[in-house]
């Protein structure tokens, strides 16, 4: 029974670090998962195919090969869903769900992809957003903190 406790401690640890960047603590875990989309559009009778990621994405992403072939699927036109989708599983990208969404001028087909991603910070969700976004903004003719 002694011999098992070391195995069994391993066990349950918990599979991720926390480390100091820019002065703040930064949890990594084991395989985090970044996301994006395959969106097709018609324009003029003729498919639009390209691939969307977040904005924050390309922050949280360390490793830089993996920035850069997201920024080149950004700006790549693809001639067909089936050309994206065979051309993202090439570069070991998971091809998962898919929904129409219905809009005024057409329907766009979405198809969620997916890829490990091993050096990928956690964001920190506690910083006010200075855009305007997610954050709440101080009240007219207060200060901010």
């Amino acid at each position: 029974m002694l011999l098992a406790l070391p195995m069994m401690t391993l066990a349950q640890k918990p599979k991720s670090v926390t480390r100091q960047v820019s002065g703040r603590d930064v949890v990594e875990k084991d395989v985090p998962k970044v996301f994006g989309e395959i969106m097709m559009t018609e324009q003029q009778g003729r498919p639009v195919v390209r691939v969307i990621f977040d904005s924050k994405s390309g922050k949280l992403i360390q490793a830089k090969q993996m920035r850069i072939d997201m920024e080149a699927l950004r700006t790549y036109r693809f001639e067909s869903v089936l050309e994206a989708v065979n051309t993202m599983s090439a570069m070991g990208w998971d091809v998962g769900s898919s929904y129409v969404w219905e809009t005024r001028t057409g329907n766009e087909l979405h198809i969620a992809v997916s890829k490990d991603a091993p050096k990928m910070l956690t964001p920190d969700l506690t910083e006010k957003d200075t855009k305007g976004g997610a954050g709440k903004e101080a009240p007219k003719g207060g200060k901010n903190k």
